[in-house]
């Protein structure tokens, strides 16, 4: 199957049976809409999770820059 749109359970439809079968995108889309509240959820704390882990890696990170890299790579090369 190329392609495939889906997840751990339930159906999963590859690109071929989307264009064969144009129907296919009905249960695609009322399982978007089924999941649209948990994706958001998860999409939010991901985000927030993130930004409160750089802030409290904040100093490890640019010592490991400062300490390691600086005298491997130079100045001028981006970092972690």
């Amino acid at each position: 199957m190329v392609g495939v749109v889906g997840g751990y359970g339930g159906s999963a439809y590859g690109i071929t049976e989307l264009i064969a079968d144009p129907s296919l995108f009905e249960n695609v889309a009322m399982n978007a809409q089924k999941n649209a509240v948990s994706m958001a959820i998860q999409g939010a704390t991901v985000g927030i999770g993130f930004r409160m882990f750089k802030k409290l890696l904040r100093r490890p990170i640019s010592n490991v820059n400062r300490n390691i890299f600086t005298p491997l790579l130079g100045k001028g090369v981006v970092r972690l």
